[in-house]
């Protein structure tokens, strides 16, 4: 009953943010403050007050084993005609639960609405490349074959121009090189949480003055990320030099995604589902839906 729901709430969310985006594209010609102050008011928060890290944060475990959890409710695969729609459900579910796996991390939670909005905007490509490596159950090659069927089309019948093919070419090639070097190392569900987290607590994104010190609150959650990590991965192998050799593997492995573009991404996945609208404009919706579903 529940995952019906959630499948429901994940439609309707992108049918409605279809309407709602024309709204918040007017915010074009609007500097970024007055964009992140109509996202705050979507969400019901306002960042007024000086962020202040909490402690506690470091002084436990960044996650647990059932938080590692990402169980993601594939869709159907149905005919081949329906191949397009099979990778615009998909990319939707994977952001709707990133996004509340995300609101069950404690160091998430103390982040404002602002800083929230800020890194998931940052983050949303590359924690979908990684729930692609992560989840089993999707058909992985009916996706990279129908976006590289996708783009020959555009290629040879819309006529795209060469530069933008180029560049969907790259992404998709990119995604799967990403996907098949984690299959062969078999990651596990913490492994997987960790490195999302990674992706997520990136204080680079953060670099106005004001954003000072949230910035170095998001510094040392990453680096305790990592630290977890790298622990994790010491206690599941006796051998200490393997165990630095995978710790190190696997931050190697997420450099590509850091070239993932927002824009790309979405055109693979996402142009036959929502038009125009950007995910970035949908996060403060999704957000707010988050807070109120129980999966």
């Amino acid at each position: 009953m529940q995952g019906t729901i959630l499948v429901l709430y994940i439609s309707h969310i992108f049918f409605f943010c279809k309407i709602i985006g024309l709204f918040l594209l007017k915010l074009a010609d609007s500097s970024a403050d007055d964009e992140y102050e109509v996202a705050e008011t979507i969400l019901g928060v306002a960042n007024t007050k000086e962020f202040v890290a909490n402690e506690c944060i470091f002084e436990n475990e960044i996650l647990t084993s059932a938080q590692a959890a990402f169980n993601l409710q594939t869709p159907t695969l149905m005919s081949a005609y329906l191949n397009l729609h099979y990778i615009c459900e998909t990319g939707s579910r994977v952001i709707f639960l990133s996004i509340y796996w995300m609101r069950k991390i404690a160091a998430f939670d103390q982040l404002d609405g602002r800083t929230q909005i800020k890194l998931l905007r940052a983050s949303w490509p590359g924690l979908l490349a990684i729930a692609l490596a992560q989840v089993r159950s999707l058909s992985i090659t009916t996706i990279i074959t129908t976006l590289v069927a996708n783009v020959r089309q555009l290629a040879e019948v819309d006529k795209i121009e060469p530069q933008k093919i180029r560049k969907l070419s790259e992404h998709i090639a990119r995604i799967h090189s990403y996907i098949q070097e984690t299959l062969t190392l078999d990651l596990d569900d913490m492994e997987f949480a960790f490195l999302r987290l990674a992706i997520f607590f990136n204080p680079h994104m953060l670099l106005r003055k004001r954003e000072c010190n949230v910035r170095d609150f998001v510094r040392r959650v990453q680096l305790y990320v990592l630290s977890s990590l790298r622990k994790h991965i010491a206690s599941q192998l006796d051998d200490e030099q393997q165990a630095e050799e995978r710790f190190s593997t696997l931050i190697i492995t997420l450099l590509p995604l850091a070239a993932l573009e927002s824009d790309v991404i979405e055109e693979l996945f996402f142009s036959n589902l929502i038009g125009q609208v950007q995910i970035d404009n949908m996060i403060p919706y999704i957000l707010t839906l988050s807070a109120n579903t129980s999966l």
